[in-house]
């Protein structure tokens, strides 16, 4: 029995591990980007996708990312074959504009605003899983692409949970933000 994968494209190093943190914590196998990799399995090949079955359960890319949008990332892998299906890709941005998700409703995919509300996030995530067999095997293996040095990461919360200026406040890891976001 395999675990839900699930593969994440954003440029800012600490929501990457923000969700990365908390995608291992429900138990998903998670396979991050910081820049568009048109095809996790085969790279940016411009050759169409050569797996019969999806690489992932879920895809997750930011709007703005380096060189090209999330859409348009989305558009690519459609365009070589992916097999992830629309309505398990989201898009996020923290430039809510009307038309980019009109786009998003139109094209299938999902759309969340930055700042993320995780309690959406999860509520998405329980939708996708109705559909989710841990026996269905996954197409390929997407490549594990890390950095070079892992940031030490700390957010600030104050006593009802909210990320505020640090002077004062309590020093927290990625996962207790989200805990505390569940709150």
């Amino acid at each position: 029995m395999r675990k839900p994968r699930i593969i994440v494209y954003n440029d800012e190093q600490s929501l990457l591990d923000l969700l990365e943190a908390c995608f291992s914590k429900w138990g998903c196998e998670v396979f991050s980007y910081r820049y568009p990799v048109v095809c996790p399995v085969n790279g940016n090949s411009v050759h169409g996708c050569k797996c019969q079955e999806p690489c992932a359960d879920l895809m997750l890319s930011d709007f703005l990312l380096p060189q090209m949008t999330g859409t348009e990332l989305f558009w690519r892998q459609a365009e070589r074959g992916c097999k992830v299906a629309a309505k398990a890709k989201a898009i996020m941005s923290g430039y809510s504009k009307e038309k980019l998700l009109r786009f998003c409703e139109n094209s299938g995919y999902r759309y969340f605003e930055k700042p993320l509300d995780y309690k959406e996030l999860i509520g998405w995530l329980g939708e996708c899983w109705s559909n989710y067999d841990p026996l269905k095997q996954l197409g390929g293996s997407p490549e594990k692409v890390r950095y070079e040095s892992r940031q030490g990461i700390e957010h600030c919360l104050n006593s009802s949970g909210l990320q505020e200026e640090c002077e004062g406040w309590k020093i927290v890891s990625p996962v207790q933000l989200f805990q505390a976001s569940l709150n």
